[in-house]
C-alpha cells in the first residue's frame, strides 16, 4: 500500500521472521556471539530466554544460516509434544528413519546417528524453539542426550530457545542434573530508546529506503513508550503508523500518525495489549485479592550491601529478576552474583522468590532456598547484597528515581524509591 510513497522495495516491519531484516542490537550481538562460541568450542549445552517478539527465533535462524557446513542441524519449533512425539520430531530433523518406532527404538537410532557422525568428525546441533512448552517428560530426554559423549566430547550440542518462563522449568524438583549441564545462559532484553531509533532506521533502510529515515525522533519517543522496546510491538505499530501516514499523504511519520495507530490498535500505554485486555488483567487481580480476604499491595524491596542501604524500590509488576547480566530489573554488580540468579514473582498465594540454578545459592533469613513464599520482612541474601522485602507500601509516594545508566540498569550509589515501571526506560 505505502511502498513506493516511501521509496520502499519491501514491507520493512512484517512479522514473519526474514534474516534480512536481523537487526543486532548489543544484547542479541553477545547472545549470538557466545551460542557461536559454544558451537565452536563444541561446549555441550546452551540456554537463551527473552520476552516474547525480542526476535529470538529470527536471531537463531540467521545463526543456523552461518554455521560451518561440517555441522548438521536439526531445528524443532512445536514443542508441545509428548516423549514418543518428541523423539520422533528430533529423527525426523536428523533424517533418521523412525516413523513406526518406539520409544527406546527411537533412542537408540538416535544415539547411533550421533555415534556414526561423532566417528565421521562431523558435530550435530539441535535447537529447540519455544521450548518453554516442553514438558517434564521431554526435559528428562533432553537431560538424556546432554549425557552422550564421545572422548570427552558432546556428541550433540543442544539450545532451548524460549520465553522468560523456560527459566521456571529448571527450577523444578528433579531438574538438579540438567540444570547442572548448562554451560551458558543468556537472556535477550528489550531495545532502548536510541536502539529503538536504530532499529526503525536499520528495518527501513534493509526494505530499501535511501537517505533519511522516515519517523521523526518525537514519533520514535512515543513508539519506545508504547512497545517497551519489544520488536515484535514495534513491527506492529511501525507498519499502522506507515498506513496512517500514507493515508494522510505525508512524507514523514509524526506523532500524530502514531497516535492514530495507537486508536486502531486500541493499544494501552507500556502494554503493547488492548484496553480490554488491560482490564481483563486488573480485574482478576481484584477479584484474586478479593477471594483471598487480604489487600494485594505493591511491595517494597529495600536493597543493601554490606549493611549500607543502596535502594529502596516499589515492587509494581508481576515479576522482577535479580542478576549480574544488564537485561535484569535489578542488576546487582558482584562476581559471585550469577546472571540469572533469583527471580521474585507474584503468584497467587503470594509473593515467592526462586533461585534459578546459581552456583553460590539464594537465602531468605540467612538459610539457602529454592523456593520460598515471602512475608513481610523478609530478607533476601544474594552474594554481599541484602534485599528486604516489606508490604507496607499503600499510599507512600514515589520520590524521584535514581540515575538509570545507558544500558537500562540502576544506578544504586544513592537512596530513593523508584517505581520499577520507570526502569525500563
Amino acid at each position: 500500500m505505502y511502498l513506493e510513497h516511501f521509496g520502499l522495495k519491501k514491507s520493512p516491519f512484517q512479522i514473519t521472521p526474514d534474516t534480512d531484516f536481523l537487526f543486532l542490537s548489543r544484547s542479541h550481538a553477545r547472545a549470538k556471539a557466545y551460542m557461536s562460541y559454544s558451537i565452536w568450542k563444541w561446549d555441550g549445552f546452551s540456554v537463551v530466554t527473552g520476552k516474547p517478539g525480542t526476535g529470538k527465533t529470527l536471531m537463531a535462524r540467521n545463526l543456523m544460516d552461518r554455521l560451518d557446513r561440517d555441522v548438521e542441524v536439526a531445528y524443532l519449533n512445536h514443542t508441545r509434544l509428548t516423549r514418543t512425539e518428541f523423539l520422533r520430531s528430533v529423527a525426523a530433523n536428523l533424517g533418521v528413519a523412525a516413523f513406526d518406532a518406539g520409544e527406546a527404538e527411537l533412542i537408540a537410532r538416535i544415539t547411533g546417528h550421533l555415534k556414526a557422525r561423532g566417528r565421521e568428525g562431523r558435530r550435530v546441533l539441535l535447537i529447540v524453539d519455544e521450548a518453554h512448552y516442553l514438558k517434564p517428560a521431554v526435559m528428562e530426554e533432553i537431560r538424556f542426550f546432554t549425557a552422550l559423549e564421545n572422548d570427552g566430547k558432546p556428541l550433540l550440542n543442544l539450545i532451548l530457545i524460549g520465553d522468560d518462563s523456560l527459566l521456571a522449568k529448571f527450577d523444578k524438583p528433579g531438574m538438579e542434573q540438567l540444570r547442572q549441564r548448562v554451560r551458558l545462559w543468556y537472556s535477550i532484553g528489550n531495545l532502548d530508546k536510541e536502539g529503538v531509533k536504530e532499529y526503525i532506521n536499520y528495518r527501513l533502510a534493509s526494505a530499501g529506503r535511501e537517505g533519511e529515515g522516515i519517523f521523526t525522533d518525537s514519533a520514535i519517543s512515543l513508539i519506545y513508550s508504547f512497545t517497551d522496546g519489544l520488536p515484535r510491538l514495534i513491527n506492529i505499530l511501525c507498519d499502522a503508523a506507515l498506513v496512517a501516514a500514507y493515508v494522510k499523504e505525508d512524507q514523514v511519520v509524526s506523532t500524530s500518525s502514531v497516535r492514530t495507530a495507537l486508536d486502531e490498535l486500541q493499544w494501552d500505554k507500556f502494554t503493547g495489549k488492548t484496553v480490554l485486555e488491560h482490564k481483563v488483567k486488573a480485574g482478576a487481580l481484584a477479584h484474586r485479592a478479593e477471594e483471598s480476604g487480604r489487600q494485594f499491595s505493591d511491595p517494597k524491596l529495600r536493597i543493601s550491601r554490606q549493611g549500607i542501604l543502596m535502594a529502596e524500590l516499589i515492587m509494581d509488576q508481576d515479576k522482577v529478576t535479580i542478576g549480574r547480566a544488564e537485561s535484569s530489573d535489578i542488576m546487582l554488580d558482584d562476581p559471585f552474583v550469577c546472571d540469572h540468579h533469583a527471580v521474585i514473582r507474584n503468584t497467587a498465594d503470594g509473593y515467592v522468590v526462586e533461585d534459578l540454578g546459581s552456583l553460590n545459592g539464594t537465602y531468605v533469613n540467612a538459610r539457602k532456598t529454592r523456593h520460598h513464599k515471602l512475608a513481610s520482612g523478609d530478607i533476601i541474601g544474594i552474594a554481599s547484597y541484602q534485599i528486604k522485602i516489606s508490604f507496607e507500601t499503600s499510599g507512600e509516594e514515589i520520590t524521584e528515581a535514581p540515575e538509570i545508566l545507558e544500558d537500562g540498569s540502576v544506578d544504586f550509589d544513592v537512596t530513593t524509591i523508584v517505581n520499577m515501571g520507570r526502569m525500563a526506560g
